[in-house]
């Protein structure tokens, strides 16, 4: 990993990302006292000494019903929160590598230069390398694109803040890139 990618920085690990997803998602905190109201009437129903069967199993399945909402919007954010945080991995990758292909296309564009001040090469060949240069470039800033918007992503799965990151990478940027 390039140096300028390992700098101090706040990181989160998959599990921590997990862990507060679960605590900040709003879904998952709707399914959870939904199932807290759902537990609170079938405890009065099943403690009613004059209610009727029907009601007791109402309330009863209500309860079930709310558990397995709270399971499902657990089991979307955990789902959600996974994908957003090796998107976020995959898009940092992604600029370290387009980061290194624009240097190797720097390289080539100084090569040409050279070739063709010495008479081996043409200003067609010098041009070409110009444009593969550029457009890594350009590469390189969708690519820092791309992990604005997984940062993103995962902020607001999270409740984390933009500046929260795999470890061993560099804080999210909170905004579009330069």
């Amino acid at each position: 990993m390039p140096a300028a990618l390992a700098q101090g920085a706040p990181a989160v690990t998959a599990s921590a990302a997990v862990t507060a997803a679960l605590t900040n998602n709003a879904d998952v905190k709707t399914a959870q006292a939904n199932l807290d109201k759902a537990q609170a009437a079938n405890r009065a129903a099943q403690a009613d000494p004059s209610a009727l069967v029907a009601a007791k199993l109402s309330a009863s399945g209500g309860q079930a019903q709310a558990q397995a909402a709270l399971r499902g919007a657990r089991l979307n954010t955990l789902q959600s929160t996974v994908t957003a945080y090796t998107a976020l991995l995959e898009a940092q990758e992604n600029v370290a590598l387009q980061t290194l292909q624009v240097s190797v296309d720097s390289k080539a564009v100084q090569v040409a230069q050279v070739k063709q001040g010495i008479g081996n090469a043409t200003a067609l060949d010098v041009n070409n390398a110009q444009n593969t240069l550029s457009g890594s470039q350009q590469n390189l800033a969708d690519a820092k694109a791309q992990v604005g918007l997984a940062s993103a992503r995962l902020s607001t799965l999270t409740g984390l803040g933009a500046a929260y990151g795999p470890p061993g990478w560099p804080p999210c940027p909170s905004s579009a890139p330069p």
